[in-house]
């Protein structure tokens, strides 16, 4: 059984048979792709670290990190640590305790300090593109 359309007779009738949309709904639609867009932004050009901290002791211009066992396979040699506001390398592994090494003396008095190492720096971005 066939539906039988409406005739449109004069340009009042018009009015009442098209649907509009309110302000509200094109200032919801506008929000969100306004947040869809700085998400997008934000996932490509602000990076995440993982980094790895704890507390360094500083004793007679030597530095000693006190690195936690599940954290000790993530470190390297050359990696960036910063303690204070200094900035070393990690000069070797011995005994499971890292050795740090800074390009000038430490002018930080014997004390302790927080420290932390940046272990991997990615993008929010990578996490939807990652191909691993």
């Amino acid at each position: 059984m066939k539906k039988k359309q409406k005739v449109i007779t004069n340009p009042d009738e018009l009015n009442d048979s098209l649907s509009y949309s309110s302000p509200a709904t094109w200032v919801t639609l506008g929000s969100v792709i306004i947040l869809l867009i700085g998400f997008f932004v934000w996932s490509f050009i602000y990076p995440i670290q993982v980094k790895v901290s704890g507390r360094a002791t500083v004793s007679g211009g030597n530095v000693t990190l006190h690195v936690q066992e599940k954290d000790l396979s993530k470190l390297a040699v050359d990696q960036e640590v910063h303690v204070a506001d200094k900035v070393g390398k990690i000069s070797s592994i011995n005994d499971n305790q890292p050795v740090v090494s800074f390009n000038t003396p430490v002018a930080l008095a014997d004390a302790d300090y927080d420290y932390y190492i940046v272990i991997k720096t990615m993008k929010p971005i990578d996490f939807w593109f990652d191909s691993k």
